[in-house]
């Protein structure tokens, strides 16, 4: 039951808010979307999700929760449509806060920045946000032109700086692949998201969905979208970016649902698209070992955990694919001194120097490759 630590509870808004009349040309909040909830079924939906957690945690472990407001633009609603979900989400939570073992730490809000100001972060203050989610998706005014977005790249970054100013945690979203979003301008992105210093990040590689503009232009062929092991390795830069920064990448590709599956026309839509760019990562590891050590000898590789194992084999084993040239031995759950684990260890059998590698050496070796 170890997974009963902090939950956070889904409502989902779906366009509820939205500003944008349909701009957005990669959005079908339908297909991407959850669930839509209004405020007047909000309450019941809390107290059953609430009580189907607690029948869970069999074990009676301490957790914590907060209530999130996705899927439209939450604080484009006005205040009196805001306080509607915040008292029916009190309601829920007086009512099932003496059952089980959980305490309610507040809420959390997506939103756009050309809906964030000093009047609605003090509302947000009063009524027990703790975080909010922007979906800023790039900061060059052009891709944001092109993608229907309405605001441009200064409302981005400064809305991102007064969230901060106000205290609260802030989560910003990309995407890559957008049009007229080359590489160059994705990791200009990253590093602009680096400098504003969130406490977490969302990254989502474009996927074409069905019902969007985009996905009109696709199958009219108006718009070519670039080949999915772009989009993975600039997600997996990303990734790899954000954690050396101390920014905690809380998702990468879109939340799916039973609907999201068949409605994508085209896009890396994997379920495991986190794990893949971790097999991105790893296969750096590799340039590495050619560095270090000469053809022909056999490489032995260990590797403290099974994940991280797995991301250097790579998904469908496309890390040996790719290096088929070397001769490679691998280990995992190694143990020195009855205390310490590497992350990744590398050596040769005829007792060259052994190399230890941390994550942030991965990840700094990955950055430089790409």
């Amino acid at each position: 039951m170890s997974s009963f630590k902090h939950i956070i509870i889904p409502v989902f808004l779906n366009n509820s808010g939205c500003p944008s009349g349909g701009r957005c040309v990669f959005c079908n909040q339908a297909a991407s979307g959850g669930e839509p909830c209004r405020a007047d079924s909000l309450e019941t939906y809390l107290k059953k999700y609430i009580s189907d957690i607690d029948k869970l945690n069999i074990n009676n472990i301490e957790y914590t929760f907060e209530i999130a407001f996705y899927g439209g633009t939450f604080t484009a609603l006005d205040f009196e449509r805001q306080s509607e979900y915040f008292d029916a989400a009190r309601a829920a939570v007086s009512e099932t806060e003496n059952a089980g073992h959980k305490k309610f730490t507040g809420f959390r809000a997506a939103t756009r920045p050309d809906y964030i100001d000093s009047d609605i972060l003090s509302f947000l203050k009063a009524n027990e946000v703790k975080t909010i989610e922007i979906g800023v998706e790039s900061f060059d005014g052009a891709v944001l032109d092109a993608a229907g977005r309405g605001y441009g790249s200064k409302t981005a970054f400064d809305a991102a700086v007064l969230i901060k100013s106000y205290g609260f945690k802030l989560s910003l979203h990309l995407m890559c692949g957008l049009i007229g979003q080359s590489r160059d301008i994705f990791k200009k992105d990253a590093e602009t998201l680096v400098a504003i210093g969130p406490d977490y990040a969302r990254i989502h590689p474009l996927c074409v969905i069905e019902g969007s503009k985009l996905g009109d232009m696709y199958k009219e062929k108006k718009f070519t979208p670039r080949p999915d092991t772009e989009l993975i390795e600039e997600t997996a830069y990303a990734m790899a970016l954000f954690e050396l920064n101390g920014i905690k990448v809380i998702r990468a590709g879109i939340l799916e649902n039973d609907n999201f599956r068949k409605e994508v026309l085209a896009g890396p839509a994997y379920a495991n698209l986190r794990e893949i760019a971790e097999s991105y990562i790893h296969g750096a590891v590799y340039d590495y070992i050619r560095e270090k050590f000469e053809r022909g000898r056999k490489i032995l590789i260990s590797a403290g955990l099974e994940k991280t194992l797995n991301y250097l084999i790579g998904y469908k084993k496309i890390n040996i694919k790719k290096n088929n040239d070397l001769f490679l031995e691998f280990k995992n759950k190694m143990l020195y001194n009855n205390e310490r684990i590497y992350y990744i260890l590398i050596s040769a059998e005829n007792n060259e120097p052994t190399y230890a590698l941390t994550r942030p050496d991965v990840l700094k070796q990955y950055i430089i490759k790409f």
